[in-house]
């Protein structure tokens, strides 16, 4: 999560693919207002606050969410005068019970076709035993997997590639259904990118080949 400040009104942050994968986060949860997404924004709001003093007690705050190549930008822009807020905006706690709607109004907009662009992630093991669990919980693959050793005796990463042909939103819901048989979702970008490009892999075609052990 990489946050900047525009000016005194405007806050922009990016949320990366990984970062949205590890909080379990689509598009269409984002669109409605899922438990994940207020704490996604309540995150960024806070961090927002305690970076560059962003105070959303003072005016109410406007939340745009577009995607890009990255992830998702998240853009906060302290709005004076609500009533002129575009109709297409839509009241964020409109719905949140008392004690949530305290904590200030903020409005929320994202494309109706936004979905991240999400052609890989990376799981971590600390060992070969959990990389064959979740290999085996997937089942037959037909994208590309690799396997590689980390720094430690025993633990194992691995990247799985999203199939040609699968859109971006169902390789999230395939990746979140078998996340819980990993020890985690590496959401470093810059991490899955060396692995890739650098490092050469113990095993290839590996959920193919772990599931049959």
């Amino acid at each position: 999560m990489r946050m900047e400040k525009i000016n005194e009104h405007q806050v922009r942050c990016l949320i990366s693919s990984q970062d949205l994968l590890q909080r379990k986060l689509t598009a269409g949860e984002l669109r409605y207002g899922a438990p994940e997404t207020r704490a996604l924004f309540k995150e960024v709001l806070q961090k927002a606050s305690q970076q560059y003093g962003f105070n959303k007690e003072e005016y109410p705050v406007m939340i745009e969410a577009v995607p890009v190549t990255e992830g998702l930008l998240i853009v906060l822009s302290a709005v004076e005068n609500p009533e002129e807020t575009d109709p297409h905006f839509v009241h964020f706690h409109e719905e949140d019970n008392e004690e949530a709607a305290r904590e200030g109004d903020a409005f929320f907009q994202m494309p109706s076709d936004a979905i991240p662009d999400i052609r890989h992630t990376v799981f971590h093991f600390a060992g070969i035993d959990e990389a064959v669990a979740f290999s085996r919980r997937l089942g037959e693959y037909e994208g590309e997997s690799q396997l590689y050793r980390g720094e430690g005796r025993h633990e194992f990463f691995m990247v799985l590639m999203r199939p040609e042909g699968m859109k971006s939103d169902e390789f999230i819901t395939l990746v979140n259904q078998v996340a819980e048989y990993s020890d985690g979702i590496v959401g470093d970008p810059i991490f899955a990118a060396k692995l890739l490009e650098h490092d050469v892999p113990a095993l290839k075609n590996a959920v193919n080949i772990l599931r049959r052990m």
